[in-house]
């Protein structure tokens, strides 16, 4: 990227909130003006990034860290190649993508990611978010996975657009990712101190209402996270 592009910041109650401006988001990034499908992919890479060069989303002061700018628009680009490519080739069974259709498809741009849950809810997402996280968020820190090499990273399906849920421990940190457009911004990145997780839940459902008039009654998630690898792995793979 040329330059950095400036974020607006807000505060809600105990949220963070960064927008962005409205040509920075999948839908307008690289030139585009016929708007993306890609944003399951798009939310696997950033995923990618932030586990493979450790980023630190929001350093301190209310700033975010140029590194999570930076990882966010070329994961855009990148995902958005690959789902056009995939589309072009006619492989594509629908154009919103499922997690396991997405990792498949970025699997070399993603080694050692692993979906560890996944769990389809037939339920309010304002009203159930939150508890339907958090109680499988009790399990993962009651027994986690054997061979763990990374924090916790979440992707809700709702509303036919993903999100990603960053979880960084040693920040005692959650974030929230949104690539899509939101009507006057562009993407926008949300993010707590992890016990205020209900509140950053709280927002999403806030911000579905607002953006595009909806209030999903059936959502998805998939907890994910890398798995440590050994060097030979790492060379094979």
């Amino acid at each position: 990227m040329n330059s950095l592009p400036e974020t607006v910041t807000e505060i809600w109650g105990d949220v963070i909130i960064w927008w962005f401006p409205r040509d920075f988001s999948q839908s307008r990034i690289g030139d585009k003006c016929t708007g993306s499908n890609a944003c399951t992919l798009i939310a696997l890479l950033v995923a990618h990034q932030c586990y493979k060069d450790n980023i630190n989303i929001s350093p301190g002061e209310q700033r975010l860290s140029s590194h999570i700018i930076t990882a966010l628009a070329e994961s855009i680009m990148e995902g958005n190649e690959i789902h056009r490519q995939l589309l072009q080739k006619g492989n594509l069974q629908y154009l919103n993508m499922t997690v396991p259709e997405a990792m498949a498809a970025a699997k070399s741009k993603i080694k050692f990611i692993t979906e560890w849950r996944s769990y389809v809810y037939l339920l309010d997402l304002g009203a159930s978010l939150y508890e339907q996280m958090n109680d499988t968020l009790a399990d993962w820190f009651r027994n986690p996975p054997a061979r763990k090499g990374s924090e916790l990273f979440v992707i809700l399906i709702a509303e036919n657009r993903s999100v990603l849920f960053v979880f960084q421990k040693d920040q005692n940190k959650v974030t929230l990712i949104d690539t899509h457009q939101h009507l006057n911004h562009g993407a926008v990145i949300a993010q707590v101190e992890t016990p205020n997780l209900e509140a950053l839940c709280a927002w999403y459902a806030v911000l579905l209402r607002k953006c595009y008039a909806a209030r999903p009654e059936c959502y998805e998630l998939s907890f994910l996270y890398f798995k440590s690898y050994e060097a030979g792995e790492m060379t094979a793979g």
